[in-house]
């Protein structure tokens, strides 16, 4: 995962996930990471980060 997020930084790009709203776990581990929750759905939380980690707007 870092390399996923020192290339996103490096490219000035942004990472979006999903994680299942019952997976605590995951949004633990990539809160941990610098993810943010961007939205909701029924069953999934979206996440994103920016190359700063700072939340980013919907």
């Amino acid at each position: 995962m870092e390399n996923i997020i020192e290339r996103a930084n490096t490219e000035k790009k942004i990472i979006r996930l999903q994680v299942f709203k019952i997976n605590t776990k995951a949004q633990r581990f990539y809160r941990n990471l610098g993810f943010k929750r961007a939205s909701e759905k029924e069953n999934h939380i979206e996440m994103k980060k920016d190359r700063n980690g700072s939340s980013i707007p919907k």
